[in-house]
């Protein structure tokens, strides 16, 4: 929520530090070029799928773009997502039948990655999506990354193997924001062994990671390991991602 510009503190909340897009003060209107797919879905009920993303698309993408090429990119982002079956489906309610909870999350990410954001957030973006969906998700987001560019940071609790496979990076977060790793994927696995808590024969390792991460003193120990390890190189400082 801090990082989207969307601090959801209560009352007396604060929050201190600085802000920083590869290592620099964020560009002017930067919010522009991020997307924030949150927890909660908020769409127009009684409107069908199509008809809430190709709102989206019209007022959203770029004035230059002509109709065609504004519906031409909502059918692609429906087809990447899996939503085409369900395209003329309304969103429904808990009164009205509609689409399923994971179908709407779908939906969500869907309305938000429509506009290709440089910079793209998700919060639990996989809650409500069997095994097999989650995975395609993920994989879209990452084709996303890797062939628009877009950076994309999402929350996940208790991730499979499939799914760990499609991360390029890895925080893990201990209670009170503590961090306990921040690197590779591809390293993880030796960081912790060589901390002393190597991954068990037939674990994956976001169960283990999980294990010692909800246990209070080997959380306290693997952050404070953390914290004397090698910290990772971040980048030169650029103004643009």
């Amino acid at each position: 929520n801090v990082l989207a510009q969307r601090p959801s503190l209560g009352r007396n909340g604060v929050w201190t530090g600085e802000l920083l897009l590869n290592g620099m003060s964020p560009w002017k209107d930067w919010e522009r070029e991020m997307a924030y797919v949150m927890q909660k879905d908020i769409f127009y009920d009684e409107l069908k799928v199509r008809e809430n993303l190709l709102t989206t698309a019209l007022l959203r993408l770029p004035y230059s773009w002509s109709k065609a090429d504004k519906i031409e990119r909502l059918e692609q982002v429906l087809k990447d997502l899996g939503l085409q079956d369900v395209s003329d489906t309304k969103i429904g309610t808990a009164m009205s039948r509609g689409l399923s909870g994971g179908e709407v999350k779908r939906t969500s990410i869907a309305n938000e990655s429509l506009l290709m954001p440089r910079i793209f957030l998700l919060d639990e973006p996989l809650t409500g999506l069997d095994s097999s969906r989650a995975v395609d998700v993920m994989q879209s987001l990452r084709s996303m990354a890797r062939n628009h560019g877009t950076t994309v940071m999402l929350t996940i609790h208790q991730p499979s193997s499939a799914l760990y496979e499609c991360f390029d990076k890895l925080m893990l977060m201990a209670p009170g924001g503590r961090l306990a790793y921040f690197g590779d994927v591809a390293t993880a696995t030796t960081h912790f062994a060589r901390i002393g808590r190597p991954v068990p024969a037939l674990w994956t390792p976001t169960d283990h990671y999980i294990e010692l991460l909800v246990v209070g003193d080997t959380c306290s120990e693997v952050c404070e390991a953390w914290a004397k390890a090698d910290q990772p190189v971040a980048p030169a400082p650029s103004s643009r991602l």
